[in-house]
């Protein structure tokens, strides 16, 4: 039986009821030297308490029931876009069925793969650049699956980021280490003067005049590059018209870009 025809079964149960809990209190007024009266009472006493009886089972049929249609209510677990419909109303689904698939705009993620050597340097809260075509942006990964596909042999990292410009399925290039973080000196890439006789990096003194200073390079991502030799945090270092420059040349610094 639906929720609705269990439900009709209390009414007119209840009506009784009210009826025998009335017959009940005027009886008991004349019930006093009244034989006739105390037998009714006991049977209108007996047929209260049926009635009482009847009206908690059925309300516990309704818990049942109401039950039932709590269970057929698929409630999403976030607010979000549905993008695919995989399920016509009336149409039944088995567990672990797709019934549609939904699309969180507010909490945008991506979804990456990573190979085995960048797997220990990957961890929960890490920042990652996230690169599409010209841009770039910095997110957050908030899930790392330690569990290699048997296929590709990657393994799959979550990053959360905020931009809202880029569409839901956009293709993105994740950047990720492979190698332990180190803090060191970088410069911008655009610093480097690469020659015959090595590579080295125009500093400006004291003095506003140009000093060569040749330098090694390590580590390096798309923006910076590090640099090993007489270079320290704080100099200033040009990176525009370096090429022009000479040994000894007096500039004029017409941006102090900080970097």
């Amino acid at each position: 039986m639906s929720y609705n025809e269990i439900k009709s079964e209390i009414e007119p149960i209840e009506s009784l009821l009210i009826y025998y809990t009335s017959e009940t209190e005027r009886l008991k007024k004349l019930a006093g030297n009244n034989n006739a009266a105390k037998n009714e009472l006991e049977k209108i006493q007996a047929n209260k308490n049926e009635s009482i009886a009847k009206i908690n089972l059925i309300k516990s049929k309704l818990e049942t029931a109401r039950d039932l249609v709590d269970r057929t209510i698929i409630r999403a677990p976030f607010d979000g876009i549905t993008v695919n419909r995989f399920k016509s109303i009336g149409e039944i689904v088995d567990p672990n069925d797709e019934i549609i698939r939904l699309v969180d705009i507010d909490n945008l993620e991506i979804k990456s793969h990573i190979q085995k050597k960048s797997l220990p340097y990957v961890n929960i809260g890490d920042a990652l650049e996230i690169k599409i075509d010209s841009s770039s942006m910095m997110g957050v990964v908030n899930k790392v699956i330690p569990v290699g596909d048997n296929i590709s042999r990657l393994y799959e990292i979550r990053v959360r980021f905020s931009n809202k410009i880029w569409p839901v399925g956009t293709a993105v290039k994740v950047a990720c280490p492979i190698k332990q973080k180190q803090n060191v000196l970088v410069v911008p890439r655009d610093a480097l003067v690469i020659r015959q006789s090595g590579i080295a990096i125009y500093r400006i003194n004291t003095q506003d005049r140009a000093e060569l200073i040749p330098i090694q390079t390590g580590i390096s991502n798309t923006k910076y590059i590090q640099v090993i030799g007489d270079v320290s945090i704080g100099d200033k270092i040009v990176i525009r018209g370096n090429e022009r420059l000479r040994p000894g040349q007096a500039v004029k610094i017409i941006n102090n870009l900080d970097y």
